[in-house]
């Protein structure tokens, strides 16, 4: 079980690049095979069991989600119901045993995510002296059938040079939001200063602003979760790195805020793409008529809407314009019904449940829904 555990991990993190391709451009998350499998174990060795109760909401969300498909008119897509369907299954279940999996967790995932630091500053600092094509995007040299062909901006040039994605990963955001959670778990629990440097320079050669939010926001759950000193240190990183980004503007989180400064960049600006156009995206289509507003517009659709302005796809946005209010409250009281039941940290849940909810595209992203039920419903199943 334990290996499984950490199989699951390891894929999730150091194979973001990689994916079983067996239907289309769509790339089948090598975690997420293990993740079923070390599933399967668990219910086959008596440690997790089915939560009836949950297991009806769940069945409600299938309920809603079909009546999201049926009510669709165009650009719906069965494949993405069937993979939403089959991403958030897992959360049905229930550990046996009632002990804290936290420890567990910090445990498995520490190492991992320090090597990814190590990686992505090597990678970072590394381009000013031997930039192969290979250095920040390895996937064309992959094999076609092990090959993560789903779209993901790798390659950021800023500034004269390339934001550090972590090597291993898909994104320098998806590299941010990582470091951020290394310097959390370097707070809550006692590992060396040396890893809190590595992951805080992780996060600064990164140049990514939903890393920083998550950093941010991180140091001021730690005042409030967190009874260790080192919740001071964090909070005194903090302050200093705001301090030291009004003399380097250009290169600071500071230098994002201006993304929100003007009418004229709201359509093209990462910020407003990520942030504030994705609500424009609901105004438009949802609140138009009843039936929209209720059961969305059909799973799938968001991406293949066509509009003249750049807009993501956050997990807010994605929930409910698929699969309008209805479906989408649904589904969140499925989650936050099932992940209540477990004894867990609710500093590290407020923190994922913002990385998930507010900070990308996470709703169908395998790699990161495979780590959060690895905290919720592996970790320390025993």
């Amino acid at each position: 079980m334990n290996f499984l555990i950490f199989l699951t991990a390891f894929s999730a993190v150091f194979l973001n690049r990689f994916g079983l391709n067996v239907i289309g451009d769509f790339s089948l998350s090598f975690s997420f095979i293990f993740l079923y499998l070390t599933l399967s174990f668990g219910v086959i060795k008596g440690l997790l069991f089915v939560n009836f109760k949950t297991l009806y909401l769940f069945l409600g969300v299938v309920f809603a989600g079909c009546i999201s498909y049926m009510y669709g008119k165009e650009f719906k897509s069965l494949p993405s119901f069937l993979l939403f369907l089959f991403v958030y299954f897992p959360f049905i279940f229930e550990k046996k045993s009632a002990s804290s999996s936290s420890s567990d967790f910090l445990r498995l995932f520490y190492p991992l995510f320090l090597i990814v630091a190590t990686a992505g500053i090597a990678q970072f600092f590394l381009q000013f002296f031997y930039k192969p094509d290979w250095l920040f995007d390895y996937r064309p040299f992959l094999p076609d059938l092990v090959r993560n062909k789903n779209p993901m901006n790798t390659v950021i040039p800023f500034a004269g040079f390339i934001k550090s994605n972590g090597f291993f990963l898909l994104e320098p955001s998806g590299f941010s939001q990582m470091m951020s959670f290394g310097l959390y778990f370097c707070t809550i629990s006692p590992y060396s200063f040396l890893s809190f440097f590595i992951f805080f320079t992780g996060l600064i050669v990164s140049f990514s602003g939903t890393g920083f939010i998550l950093f941010m926001l991180s140091s001021f759950i730690s005042v409030l979760f967190c009874s260790s000193w080192r919740k001071y240190f964090l909070f005194i990183a903090l302050v200093c790195f705001l301090a030291s980004s009004l003399f380097f503007k250009d290169f600071s989180i500071f230098s994002r805020l201006e993304e929100f400064s003007s009418t004229t960049q709201m359509e093209t600006s990462s910020a407003a793409a990520r942030f504030i156009n994705p609500s424009i995206t609901l105004k438009e289509s949802l609140f138009v008529s009843p039936g929209a507003f209720l059961f969305g517009e059909g799973p799938g659709t968001i991406t293949r809407l066509q509009k003249d302005y750049q807009a993501h796809d956050p997990v807010w946005a994605k929930l409910f314009y698929e699969y309008g209010f209805f479906g989408g409250i649904l589904f969140l009281l499925y989650i936050l019904f099932s992940v209540s039941r477990e004894n867990v940290r609710k500093d590290l849940s407020l923190l994922f449940f913002v990385q998930w909810f507010f900070l990308g595209g996470h709703l169908l992203s395998l790699d990161t829904v495979s780590i959060y039920i690895i905290y919720y419903k592996l970790s320390g199943c025993e």
